[in-house]
């Protein structure tokens, strides 16, 4: 079940990965052994239903449903959390920006795609724009903006897994209420503490 699981949100369209994102080596939990069972443990103790993974390029993962999150009928959230392999690095490298530090969240399900739809249905969106607060990876694929980028220039946060997922839930909690409400939705498009 759980290989299962991992191997149908990997391989869902809207966060395929391609089988080398990065060079081979020694992984971030590999290194620090302590910081990796602090992680485990903090995100169990909150989401117990949490899948711990690992992707074919050895970047852990954890896949995290959300059943009938905020009363909608027929969708279990499942999110997926990729970690960098230098976590818990908030340095960006080169010219790209790490807007949610070493931690991405990716919508599985909804997915992107879905989400999308759901704005411009609402008519929070137009059909040519885009849901705030979405970022696209170096692969194209889109995860959530969970953190403000003041905080990752100035070096005030530091992530974990259990606190980019406490954001990314606070993200969906903003973005259903602002399907439902033109003043929440005003709001969810600022890039402040709103939401």
């Amino acid at each position: 079940m759980k290989n299962s699981l991992h191997n149908s949100i990997i391989n869902n369209q809207s966060i395929r990965l391609p089988s080398a994102l990065f060079t081979a080596g020694y992984q971030w939990y590999e290194r620090n052994v302590a910081l990796f069972n602090m992680e485990k443990k903090a995100m169990w103790a909150k989401f117990p239903q949490a899948q711990l993974g690992y992707l074919p390029d050895k970047r852990m993962m954890w896949t995290v449903q959300l059943p009938n999150f905020n009363n909608i009928r027929g969708i279990n959230w499942t999110l997926v959390l990729i970690y960098d392999t230098d976590h818990p690095s908030n340095i960006a490298s080169g010219s790209s920006s790490r807007w949610s530090g070493s931690v991405k969240v990716y919508p599985a399900n909804p997915s992107y795609d879905q989400l999308r739809a759901m704005a411009i249905k609402a008519g929070r969106i137009s059909s040519s724009s885009n849901v705030p607060h979405i970022l696209t990876d170096s692969f194209g694929r889109h995860y959530l903006c969970t953190f403000h980028p003041e905080d990752f220039k100035t070096g005030t946060i530091t992530t974990s897994g259990l606190k980019v997922l406490g954001q990314a839930i606070r993200w969906g909690v903003a973005f259903l209420t602002g399907l439902k409400d033109q003043r929440t939705w005003n709001d969810f498009e600022k890039h402040d503490d709103q939401f």
